[in-house]
């Protein structure tokens, strides 16, 4: 029972940095900006990098829950309320990572209170960072085909024709700029849970 507490301890934990790994570069404000600037083909969406960077701004404001209403000024042939609606319910998941990510950690805690197997704990870590890599693996080979899925089982209302307006503002390419930054938190995050296990295990081993 207890190596089952502690594989579920971190398989939830490892789900958990995962969610942090993505809840911090998506609400950066800076990061947002500076992949609009270099991502979005400016002639076709017919905007300036200034209007840009304010776009960026006041999405990432809306996101954040620091302004109720998304008001942005572009583009000139005006955004559909279906998108509006899209970008609510975007702001919806991100106003509920903290609360989810916070239960992952309390469930992590709880089930290694019941005793520690570093062993499993690592097999749980281990076997949701595998189907982390298989989903990575199936990025780079059909990021298009992932991201489909992705809104239809999360943001079902998040699907818009390429010919939209408003999606010259949303490129994949401007995704593609997040992957790096979730892949190094990510792994930061785990560096730091192995550095700990091994610390854990060496002064026990000192205790024998």
């Amino acid at each position: 029972m207890r190596r089952a507490l502690c594989f579920c301890a971190g398989l939830v934990l490892a789900l958990t940095m995962v969610l942090i790994s993505i809840a911090g570069p998506a609400t950066r404000t800076g990061l947002f900006v500076r992949a609009l600037v270099s991502e979005v083909d400016q002639t076709a969406a017919g905007v300036t990098q200034e209007q840009l960077a304010a776009f960026g701004e006041e999405t990432m404001r809306y996101l954040r829950s620091e302004k109720d209403i998304w008001e942005p000024q572009i583009p000139a042939e005006g955004i559909p309320h279906t998108f509006r609606d899209h970008m609510a319910e975007v702001r919806g998941w991100i106003s509920a990572l903290p609360w989810v990510i916070g239960a992952g950690i309390i469930i992590a805690v709880l089930c290694m209170l019941r005793g520690f197997e570093r062993r499993a704990f690592l097999w749980g870590m281990g076997a949701f960072v595998w189907l982390v890599g298989l989903i990575v693996f199936w990025a780079l080979i059909d990021f298009g085909s992932l991201w489909m899925v992705i809104h239809r089982l999360l943001i079902p209302n998040g699907i818009f024709s390429a010919r939209e307006p408003v999606m010259r503002l949303f490129p994949l390419s401007l995704f593609f700029r997040y992957i790096p930054w979730v892949l190094g938190v990510l792994i930061l995050q785990l560096a730091l849970v192995l550095a700990a296990c091994f610390i854990r295990r060496r002064r026990h081993k000192g205790q024998i």
